[in-house]
């Protein structure tokens, strides 16, 4: 069963989990140092956990979360993410329908539905509640050409999601939960009957065993473990991934030891592939723009329709020459679309990544498109195609 308030995390991580048989990873411990014990366990601190954690507060339940990170670095992949809520743009059964057809579509037919029309039937109501504990998003922006749209989390891409997860922690503080920073999970605790009971932890001071009569797991992304991206997306142990250093997959191992199964991991919504360039003070990415642009490989063709969104256009990147690639657009379709400004906006953050060129020739010098394809990109680059 799945409250309203469920599909905030669902939103951000729709697809994080899943992947092939793996072997165990048990870990064998003495006695622990300090045994604790409380009614609700959350592991790790994003939006997912955050979430979870304050609304087990709200229930009027004995909550503690923990953390591998310290304090200063909490957020997991959620603090570096774009902060874009996915949801139809009302409540009309005809606005859910478009929606659940529309990531259907995106999702390449590799989701689970019955997550689409949760989702479909809750994030408007989830985001209110969100809005109820002080966090603050942006108007409804439609995703063209699709029907779903998004609200970022104020004030905008990036920027946003650090104030909405300070804000939705410290409610969370406020309404008597409590938190351990520098507290790694190693592995759950199972009762006689079955039942996850637990977690020993390591800690600064040594073991800590954490009893409770729940345990819920809001750290399931792997981004930052080679393994994992290399086994569920061959060529991704090399590309370059938007995320935070931590987010190692410690939620799917610890799960898979006690004999939880996954799925999924290697389909295109499994994990974010947006395409992004690594500047000297940031990383740009052209989520926004991505419709409304043609992406070129080094061979200076285009490769995948570029409306089917960022993970499949980062899936196909993966197979490109380098794995670099460039998105082309216009001056007047700069000045018509706001999206592609958006994008722009991130770049010149980034001190880096945009090239302006005058003609077809200049750009395809400057991006390394080498002759004979220049005669492709003249024709990519030409204002009444683009339109």
């Amino acid at each position: 069963m799945f409250s309203r308030r469920d599909t905030l995390k669902i939103s951000l991580t729709l697809s994080a989990m899943g992947l092939s048989a793996a072997p165990a990873f048990a870990w064998k411990t003495g006695d622990p140092e300090e045994k604790i014990s409380c009614d609700i366990l959350v592991i790790g601190s994003g939006i997912a956990g955050t979430v979870a954690a304050l609304q087990a507060v709200e229930d009027g339940a004995n909550v503690l979360m923990i953390d591998k990170a310290s304090e200063n670095q909490r957020g997991g992949n959620s603090r570096v993410c774009l902060g874009s809520f996915l949801m139809p743009e009302n409540n009309s059964p005809e606005a859910k329908k478009a929606f659940i057809e529309d990531v259907k579509k995106k999702s390449l037919g590799g989701g689970r539905t019955d997550l689409y029309e949760v989702l479909a039937d809750n994030i408007l109501d989830s985001v209110k509640w969100a809005e109820s504990n002080g966090a603050a998003f942006e108007p409804w922006l439609q995703q063209a050409p699709w029907n779903v749209g998004v609200r970022i989390a104020s004030p905008g891409q990036y920027r946003g999601m650090p104030k909405l997860l300070k804000t939705l922690f410290d409610k969370y503080i406020e309404k008597g939960g409590k938190v351990l920073f520098k507290t790694k999970a190693k592995q759950l605790l199972v009762n006689k009957n079955g039942a996850v009971d637990g977690a020993m932890c390591q800690t600064d001071k040594g073991l800590l065993q954490i009893n409770a009569k729940a345990v819920i797991l809001g750290t399931g992304g792997y981004s930052a473990n080679r393994e994992m991206l290399e086994a569920a997306h061959p060529g991704g142990a090399n590309i370059l991934i938007r995320g935070n250093k931590f987010i190692t997959g410690d939620g799917i191992r610890l799960a898979q030891e006690v004999g939880a199964g996954t799925m999924g991991m290697a389909g295109v919504e499994s994990l974010h592939l947006p395409v992004v360039f690594n500047g000297p003070q940031g990383r740009g990415s052209p989520t926004r723009a991505l419709p409304y642009c043609l992406g070129i490989n080094a061979e200076g063709k285009r490769f995948v329709d570029e409306s089917l969104g960022y993970a499949s256009f980062g899936k196909a990147t993966l197979q490109q020459t380098g794995q670099k690639v460039a998105l082309i657009f216009d001056e007047a379709m700069l000045k018509k679309e706001k999206r592609i400004g958006m994008s722009v906006e991130l770049f010149k953050r980034a001190k880096g990544g945009l090239i302006e060129a005058n003609g077809y020739e200049q750009l395809a010098k400057e991006i390394g498109v080498q002759p004979p394809a220049w005669e492709c990109l003249k024709f990519c680059v030409c204002p009444k195609f683009i339109t």
